[in-house]
């Protein structure tokens, strides 16, 4: 006989050469481990309603198997169990399956469509990463975890619903999705793990979740579509690489603690400074790990960490103008940037009776080589007001 039956369970199949169709007998109540791996003449199976479960690596690599039907009877799919089927195009999942493996669909590069049946909770590791033809897969919300890897490697997949019910998405769930153009994150994740969206080259927005409170590393690396990405107060960190690659990002916006909103959106003038692969990276060190002291162009730093103070009151910025105020002042007075100067004057007065005197005189130095006159102009006015002068003869002298 083809077939190795004991107590209900169909052990093995014994191939035969030129035999692609079968039937499995019906008294058979479990597929077992293993029971058809390799039968690569196998091109149609006829499953009976009496099997509830299909063990591990029941038909892994059936490179050929095109055709299977799988009972409403079935409940359990076990890890690997149609691993590397690569001519199965289609195939639906009954609804009282409750459990579906590790890699139970992983390398089917055939299939382009996947229903998860309403009542699973969990999609396992690599469930169905590396199906290349993958475009389609529809969630049900009885889902709460979405574990590592559960969709690395789909390269066709654009688009995928997620449902607010997922609490959990890991490791790399959605790396290397090559044509994954939007996606919707569920609002009650509070972690964005490791390379979950690594190298999804079409990626275009990203909104992150309002209960989010780490970015991990490497999370977003390599999403060289990414234009906008709107980052919630919750996060509170930001891991290293978070947004590697990332060249042509547009804007960032960070929703502050205090209501404010904080819009980087210069990116085209500091890539004329900065590496356009590390620029992202390098704010998010400055923004959410308070390296102020990290190493920037003075055209982009300056400007930034004085911007972010006025809108979120960060007292690490403060700290750091404080302690660089006479770089800060000199900077914008050399670069003629008398909005900046006003911003100082208005939100982080540091200003000396020694300071102004210098910053006056520099002031006037680059107004006599074609600077800007008006930034001498609101120095000297500042001085008048707030520490006046020793004589008139000052006074009529600047």
């Amino acid at each position: 006989m083809r077939f190795h039956i004991e107590d209900n369970t169909l052990k093995s199949y014994k191939e035969k050469a030129g035999v692609t169709e079968i039937m499995i007998p019906d008294n058979v109540t479990v597929i077992g481990d293993k029971a058809f791996q390799l039968c690569t003449d196998l091109k149609t199976i006829v499953i009976p309603e009496s099997v509830t479960v299909i063990g591990e690596r029941a038909f892994r690599l059936c490179a050929y198997l095109k055709n299977v039907t799988l009972p409403e009877s079935v409940t359990t799919i076990k890890d690997s169990a149609f691993y590397a089927c690569k001519g199965l195009k289609e195939i639906s999942i009954p609804e009282n399956v409750c459990k579906i493996g590790k890699e139970a669909f992983a390398s089917c590069t055939g299939l382009k469509c996947i229903t998860i049946p309403d009542g699973m909770t969990t999609i396992e590791e690599e469930t169905f990463a590396k199906c290349s033809s993958l475009t389609r897969v529809n969630i049900p919300d009885s889902v709460t975890r979405i574990n590592n890897g559960a969709f690395a490697n789909c390269k066709c997949l654009v688009r995928i619903n997620i449902p607010n019910t997922i609490d959990y998405i890991g490791f790399g769930v959605f790396e290397n999705c090559i044509s994954l153009s939007r996606v919707t994150l569920p609002e009650k994740i509070t972690i964005i793990e490791p390379y979950t969206f690594y190298g999804c080259l079409s990626l275009k927005n990203m909104v992150i979740p309002e209960h989010v409170e780490k970015i991990s590393q490497f999370a977003f690396a390599g999403c060289r579509s990414l234009k906008t990405v709107v980052i919630p107060s919750s996060v509170k960190k930001v891991g290293a690489n978070a947004f590697f690659e990332c060249r042509n990002l547009k804007s960032i916006t960070l929703k502050l603690e205090n209501g404010n909103i904080f819009e980087i959106d210069n990116f085209e003038e500091m890539c004329k400074y900065e590496n356009p692969d590390k620029i992202a990276d390098t704010l998010m060190l400055v923004l959410f790990g308070k390296d102020f002291s990290q190493r920037m162009h003075h055209d982009i730093k300056y400007k930034l960490i004085l911007d972010y103070f006025i809108a979120s009151g960060d007292k690490g910025a403060e700290a750091y103008m404080k302690e660089n105020f006479i770089s800060f002042v000199e900077h914008f007075i050399r670069l003629g940037d008398i909005d900046h100067i006003q911003s100082l004057i208005e939100h982080a007065d540091f200003f000396t009776q020694e300071n102004i005197n210098r910053f006056i005189t520099l002031a006037i130095d680059v107004a006599q080589t074609g600077g800007l006159l008006e930034i001498q102009l609101v120095l000297t006015d500042y001085k008048a007001k707030h520490f006046g002068f020793e004589s008139v003869e000052e006074r009529f002298k600047l």
